[in-house]
């Protein structure tokens, strides 16, 4: 069938965030869609059940990072009491993951070129960091301003709060924004060194005081777990988009079944 009801693209999306189990059940309700132009209910709440704690069991992180956005869309759903219209993944939001891929593909084959230094690597993921929240960090934040607008309209203070907890990976500097953003300043505004053990130190400053806002040091294993994390929180906020605006289509769809069964009668 034409319309797969965003289950093949919600399917690549756990894949590449290895969301294997949850392939597999969007995979089975998809077969069975495609062979009989019906849903499974059961396999859907199978579906349904599996993604939301699958993604839930890798860490306290992921824990964290989910209950974050239930608090900011669900909040938003409930307020405007409709369903997960509100959050079109729309064809440019994959895009411009394709068009990131490509920019860090190029950098990160650098280091198959031969012997590069560990600081060259580090400045390279830093580049790598830059473009990542360039192109999908401001993104993710405006999205999820966007969608809390509403239900936060007298608690703007929380919802900035709440994001900005979402987007951080380890610790909020002295301000309140996250560590993602203040490395991603200090990478841009050369206020990072490297030291002889091969570790490198960032900085952040409040640029209307010149006070330090952030600072961390880090290795190689470090920087790349940090990179790594990041890239994951961002392609999980996409996912977890499509997951919504999916479950919405497939539940229309079993309704719509239910009506026609009872017609038929």
């Amino acid at each position: 069938m034409k319309d797969d009801l965003g289950l093949q693209i919600f399917i690549e999306g756990c894949k590449l965030l290895r969301l294997k189990d949850s392939a597999h059940a969007a995979e089975i309700l998809l077969k069975r869609f495609s062979q009989k132009g019906l849903l499974d209910e059961g396999v859907a709440e199978d579906l349904n059940t599996t993604f939301l704690l699958e993604y839930r069991q890798r860490g306290d992180r992921e824990e964290r990072e989910l209950d974050i956005l239930e608090e900011i869309i669900w909040s938003s759903i409930n307020k405007r009491k409709i369903s997960g219209k509100i959050i079109p993944l729309d064809f440019n939001d994959y895009q411009r993951i394709k068009e990131l891929d490509k920019s860090l593909g190029i950098i990160y084959d650098e280091f198959q070129l031969g012997f590069i230094s560990e600081r060259k690597i580090m400045l390279l993921l830093c580049l790598g960091h830059i473009l990542r929240w360039e192109v999908r960090g401001r993104d993710v934040k405006w999205q999820l301003k966007k969608i809390g607008d509403i239900s936060f309209s007298q608690k703007i203070h929380d919802l900035d709060n709440l994001i900005n907890k979402f987007l951080m990976i380890d610790t909020l500097g002295f301000d309140g924004k996250p560590d993602t953003f203040h490395i991603r300043n200090a990478i841009a505004h050369g206020r990072f060194s490297f030291h002889k053990d091969n570790k490198i130190e960032l900085w952040d400053v409040n640029l209307t005081g010149g006070i330090e806002t952030y600072r961390t040091s880090m290795d190689l294993k470090g920087l790349m777990d940090f990179c790594n994390s990041f890239e994951t929180k961002l392609r999980f906020v996409s996912l977890y988009y499509s997951f919504l605006g999916m479950m919405k289509n497939i539940s229309d769809n079993i309704e719509k079944q239910k009506k026609d069964k009872l017609k038929t009668k």
